[in-house]
């Protein structure tokens, strides 16, 4: 029992002890938790005192003034507001001073925009107090020490005894710098630092805090103050991820490794501050490291302190608003770096300090504005009247410099130049070099120099005579002036005729005269230069190439006014004059192009002096064609035959050139003895591949050849397979062949040129005639033939067409004719000389193709007989209203012409396909023929009385061969004679009635008609035997139809018909007529006929009636008339779309791009500009405002580098069937297809409906949504459709070969609680990653984090980690990302702008706005605003991780970010900055993954301080000891 006793008391000691130990064990890790923390620093961090030098030591800055800042250093100080972070280095490398390096920047929000550097900086850190109970940057002391102040006193109270009793220790508070004003007062050795080393030697102050304190007496621990700042960075900041505890934290440590400087321009130390407008540099300041400034789109202005010796690269560069740089002429800067200007568009002028060297490369690249002041660019001292030490010039310094015209190299560059600074400067207009050592070099080859595409065509150098740079001028075929006087010389280099090289001297002065021109070898081939520098050769000068027997070919240039006397006298082996501008040319003076006559001694060797005058000269001009040209008219000009002695009289053959490759010669008829100018050849098609080459033509280059031979075989081609490619300067030439367009100035056309063809003229001078009256033809040249593929002629100067000048062109469909005076012979324009059959169903069987005719103006014309004969498918014809002279039955078997316009002449009319001859009043007069259409197609086969009404005369053939025609009725009508074949040959003439003014009919009038019934007054006392086809008797030939005469009893008629067997008299009846009235809906009448009984009644014009259309009439035969008849209009209601007008837009080659249908008086829509390699697109013609009628519209293309409008009529780059078009938008690209075909596009609830070709790439858009649903998918009743992005609003799909509808569906809104918002904040805004996060992502001045996320669209998932950071402003705002048409189509165009396509890419677009706290106003000023956005990667796009891109869209463009990607809580998140507000768009090119996945720059957790584990220790085992059980003993009975 004892023993047991004893054990039971033991367990209550153990149990005491444990629970004892483990209370002391808890107050322990309680009092540990409670002691201040000193700062904590990461294993292997070194503490660099002030005392230790840091200088650069680094190979990558080598050559820098700016340190480096070891990688592992901790001592990054703060200005006191946190603005600027910096380090302290040595003031070079051997002074013990210290200055600081500014190496972050963290401003917020800047008062005027205005950034200071400040001359010097005071030292602060950040510190904690009471685990973070209190926080903020402290001073610092120079041994990184923060720095106290006492803020009271010790307390003491006097004891009974009066001793002083203390009660509480002194208060020492650190010197925040929120509470500056309460120390900033102090002295530098009244401040106090604690001391926690334990040493209680000297005066030490005890803290109510239980710290120690000292004064800081020594220098070491005296606060860091008003230190000099010199350096701007090359280096870039990070967080510190260790930066935690109490006490003094390193919140920044260096981001770049051990030796190595920032090589990302985001990094750069002010990059990307968009919130500077205007930086002041001190004068300390000497260094300004690279990327210092990139990027800083809203800096306008710089002033930079004359201290300042270096500029690091790209230190200013993309600072695109930046125009002005404060930088004195006496400052320090030693040279200037790569890039440090690089896309700075808004400077405008620098002047380059006398101090810079160097300038190295890319420097002012991209500086597009740089000049514009003056135009000059003084890099040379020049404006400051004093001299530079430049003496080198890197490479590209001023690519792109577009606004520099002159520029001057200082006297102190006496190396050599590289070209290719100057490429891209299309402005620069001179370089002016004062060193006479100055040498260039690059970009070139040989005479062909890349650099002068570069700059403007009128550029020179400007140098002394004897310079290195004249040698390389004479050298490159490169323009100079004389430095000392006015002479501008260039040295061209040609061919000499022994095959070596020649140089040919030009020099002009300021006033364009040519001041000396010297050949140093013989040359046969000139080309006289257009310019040399900014001035032109404008004259000739008389004698100039006078007597040189070699000059074969001269190329004058179109800066040339004036070709003097003699200029080219006795040149007698000159062939080719070659004008670039003849137009130009004002003035030919007397003998300038006499080549024959040769005065004084032959050159030298010249190779026919002796037999030059023996053989026919020859002498051609190559230029424009027109009788505004001095050089044509000089050619076409009677006196100016260039012969000479017994040479055969001969004049200048002048050529149009390429493309039209006319041939003109003056040639003398020698009938009238008088010269025409006269077209003699032009391009045939067929001709094409073996003609037109350089040995026949001078103009001919290899390509034109080249060109030339290839066009025939792809025409053909194209014909069946429009895929073709037809390069430009082969549809020049094919238009040229198969539409000639010949100029003014040309008066005449060869004798036979297209057809071959000529009318036979006898010793008289009149034409030989045929047996059928047709003239004779003979062919005009034996073996040649018509040209059977010209298409179109265009005639403008013409004077005379002669007999059949198309016989036998069955190609040709259009003949254009214009000019003053126009006198078109018998059979000019007939297909052939037989007649055709007279049946409409002959003109698909005619040969001819001829359709369209078109002379719309003349002074004064005439149409000779028979002049059309023969084109039965013409069915346009335009006659100027100046035709005085109509010849015999000109429109002969032209079978469905209906209506020749004359413009409202005063001479002739077309009415109901009869034209007729006017009087002085505008009456009719004659007849001149009826055309064969009548009554075939749209007219009535019956001429009535009211037609034919006052005419008097009727010409020969009138209705010959009028097939239909089977009434007419002359009876008003005044004519006296029926004149020779008036109606011969009409099988379908049923009556005719003949006025009482008529007197006789004239032979074959009625010959081989069909007539029955013939009313003949008495007043016709001769009618001809052959008038009729009578026989006298049964046994004669001929036709025996029985034919009434009409007649009174006893009259001419009567007798004339009782000599032949089949005619009968039929004496007129008391009444032969009946009354035909036409009603109109309205009871008004619209005409009262008296009708001839078996005659047709004649329908007037069809009625008008608003909104309806006239259908005809009830009842509807009113022919053969047997009583009085009433006859009423009918009228249907027109439709809507009845009334709207086709508008179809076409292209160059005839395609039709799509059509749109438009209100009458309404505008068409302007569809989306065509594309034509080769050629700029100029507009469209005709007008598309107020449609009237159906209209074609036509694309007109002006030729790149030519000046010339390519118009309608030629060129094809090969894009057959690859012009989309829309009638809506405008919003289609064609991968391929037929051009010809065009299918519908319906979209339901969107836009982009319209026609296409198949393969368009058309893009719709969807209508916004209703305020309840949201956009869902695309959709498409043709399976072939597939769209880019079905799921988008704004996509776009390939057009199939078939109609198709395709709609866009919604669905209504769901909501998910506050799933769709964010209040940014809610997960702090600084973003660290291994390392990689710089203090930019610190912004906190002026910031609002407060600000919410409105996310209304599909598509984003997790929305919970949505935060955003609004920059520029402390007020609060509400982002809303959501679904926009406008802002989804804009994103769609800035895609296939940057891929062409969106086969491969994936998008997801939205437009980011920013509204009030309210959510409900629209802020549209957001100037300085911009918004640091963390979103969840949409769900489409997660798969993708970090090959995502995001870019915003300005101006149809995609404006790129560098986005961040982290992972938040699981959620795989993008941070951007959205500097402007909607469009964004968030995409990925499929084509082009790589192995990325989201790189993770989420926040990291920092060491733990020792004493949480020492806390967490010293809590767990006091936890065990009080719960840990005891053995329980069991009490035994005894």
């Amino acid at each position: 029992m004892a023993k047991k006793e004893i054990k039971r008391k033991n367990l209550k000691l153990r149990r005491r002890l444990r629970k004892t130990l483990g209370a002391v064990c808890l107050i322990t890790a309680l009092l540990i938790a409670l002691i201040p923390v000193p700062e904590t620093k990461a294993a292997g961090d070194k503490k660099y005192l002030w005392d230790e030098q840091i200088w650069k030591g680094s190979a990558a800055q080598s050559s820098s003034v700016i340190p480096v800042v070891p990688a592992d250093c901790d001592t990054i100080y703060t200005t006191g507001d946190g603005t600027y972070q910096f380090a302290f280095v040595n003031a070079s490398s051997t002074s013990p001073d210290k200055v600081a390096i500014i190496l972050g920047y963290n401003a917020g929000n800047l008062a005027d925009n205005k950034l200071v550097i400040p001359d010097s900086v005071d030292a602060f850190t950040k510190y904690n107090e009471n685990l973070g109970s209190r926080t903020g940057y402290v001073a610092v002391s120079r041994s990184q020490k923060p720095l106290y102040y006492k803020a009271n006193d010790p307390v003491y109270e006097e004891d009974v005894s009066g001793n002083p009793v203390l009660v509480k220790e002194a208060e020492f508070r650190a010197c925040y710098y929120a509470d500056y004003k309460q120390w900033s007062t102090l002295d530098l050795a009244d401040f106090y630092y604690r001391d926690t080393t334990g040493d209680t030697s000297g005066t030490v102050y005890k803290g109510d805090d239980g710290y120690n304190y000292r004064k800081t007496e020594s220098t070491a621990e005296q606060w860091i103050k008003n230190i000099t700042v010199m350096y701007i960075g090359n280096q870039s900041l990070m967080a510190n991820p260790l930066a935690t505890g109490d006490g003094a934290v390193q919140e920044w440590v260096v981001a770049e490794p051990e030796g190595t400087i920032n090589t990302n321009p985001d990094n750069g130390v002010f990059a990307n501050e968009g919130n500077i407008r205007t930086l002041v540099v001190g004068e300390r300041l000497m260094g300004i490291g690279n990327y210092a400034f990139y990027g800083c789109t809203g800096l306008e202005s710089i002033t930079l302190g004359n201290g300042l010796t270096e500029m690091g690269h790209h230190a200013f560069a993309n600072c695109v608003n930046m125009a002005a740089i404060g930088l004195d002429f006496n400052s320090r800067l030693q040279y200037i770096s790569d890039y440090t200007f690089l896309n700075c568009r808004a400077l405008m002028e620098f002047t380059l300090p006398a101090s810079v060297t160097k300038i190295y490369d890319h420097a002012f690249e991209g500086c597009s504005n740089l000049g514009l002041t003056a135009g000059t660019l003084d890099i040379a001292g020049v404006n400051e009247g004093k001299n530079v030490t430049l003496d080198d010039l890197g490479v590209s310094v001023f690519k792109g410099c577009t606004r520099i015209s002159d520029l001057t190299l200082p006297e102190s560059i006496t190396g050599k130049i590289n070209l290719n600074n100057f490429e891209g400067c299309n402005g620069l207009k001179r370089i002016k070099v004062e060193s006479p050592y100055t040498d260039f070099e690059g970009e070139y080859t040989g005479k062909d120099l890349n650099f002068l595409s570069w700059v403007d065509p009128t550029f020179y150098f400007e140098a002394d005579g004897s310079s290195t740079t004249h040698t390389f001028t004479k050298a490159n075929a490169i323009a100079f002036k004389y430095a000392d006087r006015d002479c501008y010389e260039i040295i061209k280099r040609e061919t000499a005729t022994d095959g070596s090289t020649a140089e040919l001297t030009y020099q002009v002065n300021s006033n364009n005269e040519l001041l000396y021109f010297n050949m140093n070898k013989k040359v046969a081939e000139v080309t006289i230069p257009s310019t040399i520098g900014p001035y032109g050769i404008s004259a000739i000068n008389s004698g100039s190439f006078s007597g040189n027997c070699f000059l074969e070919k001269i190329t004058i240039p179109a800066t040339v006014h004036d070709i003097n006397e003699s200029a080219f006298k006795g040149c007698h082996n000159l062939k080719d004059v070659i004008f670039e501008d003849a137009s130009s040319v004002q003035y030919i003076g007397q003998n300038a192009f006499a080549t024959q006559l040769v005065d004084g001694v032959h050159a030298t060797g010249c190779p026919n002096e002796s037999t030059y005058l023996k053989s026919t000269p020859v002498l051609r001009f190559t230029g424009t064609v027109s009788d505004t040209c001095i050089p044509f008219t000089y050619a076409m000009s009677t006196d100016s035959n260039i012969n000479a002695g017994s040479q055969p009289k001969t004049y200048i053959t002048y050529f149009s050139g390429w493309p039209t490759n006319l041939e003109v010669q003056y040639v003398v008829n020698p009938d009238t003895g008088k010269g025409m100018a006269t077209l003699v050849d032009y391009p045939r098609f067929k001709e094409l591949t073996t003609k037109y080459t350089k040995a026949n033509y001078p103009y001919i280059t290899s390509d034109y050849e080249d060109a030339a031979r290839k066009a025939v075989a792809a025409y053909n081609s194209w014909l069946t397979d429009s895929s073709t490619e037809v390069t430009s300067d082969q549809w020049d030439i094919i238009n040229a062949a198969l539409r000639p367009d010949i100029p003014s100035g040309v008066k005449a056309v060869k004798q036979g040129l297209f057809s071959n063809a000529a009318a036979e003229k006898n010793a008289n001078g009149s034409y030989d005639l045929n047996a059928d009256g047709t003239y004779a033809v003979k062919k005009v040249n034996s073996s040649g033939s018509a040209d059977t593929d010209v298409k179109e002629i265009t005639f403008r100067d013409i004077k005379e067409f002669e007999p059949y000048t198309i016989t036998g062109c069955q190609s040709l469909e259009k003949i254009n004719i214009f000019g003053a005076e126009a006198v078109i012979d018998d059979y000019a324009f007939a297909y052939d000389y037989t007649t055709h059959g007279s049946d409409i169903s002959d003109a698909a069987g005619s040969d001819s193709s001829l359709t369209s005719f078109y002379m719309p103006s003349s002074d004064e014309s005439s149409v000779g007989d028979y002049a059309f004969n023969n084109n039965a498918k013409l069915n346009s014809v335009t006659l100027s209203p100046n035709v005085t002279e109509m010849g015999l039955r000109p429109f002969r078997d032209c079978l469905i012409l209906e209506n020749v316009s004359f413009g409202g002449g005063p001479s002739f009319t077309t009415d109901n396909a009869i034209i007729y001859g006017l009087d002085a009043n505008g009456s009719k007069k004659s007849i001149v023929q009826c055309l064969e259409s009548r009554g075939k197609l749209n007219t009535p086969g019956s001429v009535s009385a009211s037609e034919l009404a006052g005419v008097t005369e009727i010409a020969k053939e009138a209705f010959m061969d009028c097939g239909e025609v089977g009434q007419v009725d002359l009876s008003a009508s005044a004519i006296t004679t029926v004149p020779e074949n008036a109606f011969r040959n009409t099988a379908s003439l049923y009556s005719v009635k003949l006025p009482t003014t008529c007197k006789s009919i004239s032979k074959y009038a009625f010959h081989d008609s069909n007539v029955r019934y013939l009313e003949i007054p008495s007043s016709v006392t001769y009618l001809d035997p052959t008038a009729f086809n009578t026989p006298q008797n049964l046994s004669s030939d001929g036709d025996y139809k029985t034919i009434e005469f009409y007649c009174e009893e006893g009259s001419a008629a009567e007798i004339y018909a009782g000599e032949y067997i089949n005619i009968n008299v039929t004496h007129k009846p008391a009444s032969t007529t009946f009354k035909v009235i036409f009603w109109d809906y309205d009871g008004s009448v619209l005409s009262e006929q008296e009708v001839l009984i078996g005659m047709d009644a004649v329908a007037p014009a069809d009625p008008k009636r608003e909104g309806y259309v006239f259908e005809g009439w009830i009842p509807s035969d009113f022919t053969k008339v047997s009583r009085n008849m009433d006859i009423t209009a009918q009228y249907r209601k027109i439709d809507s779309e009845e009334t709207k007008f086709t508008v179809r837009f076409i292209d160059y080659d005839d395609k039709v791009l799509y059509t749109q249908k438009v209100a009458a008086g309404e505008d068409a829509i302007l569809p989306q500009a065509p594309t034509r390699t080769g050629y700029t697109f100029t507009g469209w013609r005709p007008a598309i405002t107020n449609i009237q009628k159906d209209t074609d519209v036509y694309a007109q293309y002006e030729k790149k580098g030519s000046g010339n409008n390519g118009g309608n009529s030629g060129g094809n780059s090969g894009n057959n069937g690859n012009n989309g078009g829309n009638g809506n938008n405008g919003n289609s690209t064609v991968s391929g297809g037929n051009a010809n075909t065009l299918y519908t596009l319906t979209v339901k609830n969107g836009q982009g409906s319209g026609s296409y070709v198949a393969g368009a790439t058309v893009i719709v858009i969807a209508n916004e949504p209703a305020s309840n649903q949201q956009f869902s998918k695309w959709t498409s009743d043709n399976k072939s459709i597939k769209f880019a992005s079905d799921t988008v609003s704004a996509t776009t799909m390939v057009m199939p070969a078939a109609n198709a509808t395709v709609t866009a569906n919604y669905t209504n809104k769901t909501t998910n609680g506050n799933a769709g918002s964010g209040t940014s904040g809610n997960r702090g805004n600084t973003s660290v990653s291994g390392g990689n996060s710089t203090n930019k992502n610190n912004n906190t001045g002026g910031n609002k984090t407060g600000s919410t996320v409105v996310i209304d669209k599909n598509g984003l998932s997790n929305t919970g980690v949505v935060s955003a950071t609004v920059k520029g402003s402390s007020d609060n705002f509400v982002i809303k990302i959501t679904e926009d048409s406008a802002a989804s189509e804009a994103v769609v165009k800035a895609l296939m702008d940057e891929y062409g396509s969106l086969d491969n890419v994936k998008y997801f677009p939205m437009d980011i706005s920013l509204y009030d706290s309210t959510g409900k106003t629209k802020i549209t000023d957001t100037t300085g605003l911009s918004i640091s956005i963390t979103l969840p990667l949409p769900d489409s796009m997660i798969t993708y991780a970090g090959n995502n891109k995001v870019a915003g869209v300005v101006n149809d463009k995609l404006d790129k970010l560098t986005p961040k990607f982290t992972t938040i809580d699981g959620v795989s998140c993008v941070t951007f900055t959205a500097e402007h507000f909607s469009p964004y768009v968030i995409y990925v090119n499929t084509s082009q993954l790589t192995a990325n996945g989201v790189t993770d720059s989420s926040p990291k957790t920092g060491d733990i301080s020792p004493k949480w584990f020492a806390v967490i220790a010293l809590t767990g085992m006091a936890v065990i000891l009080f719960v840990k059980k005891d053995r329980v003993y069991k009490k035994v009975p005894a």
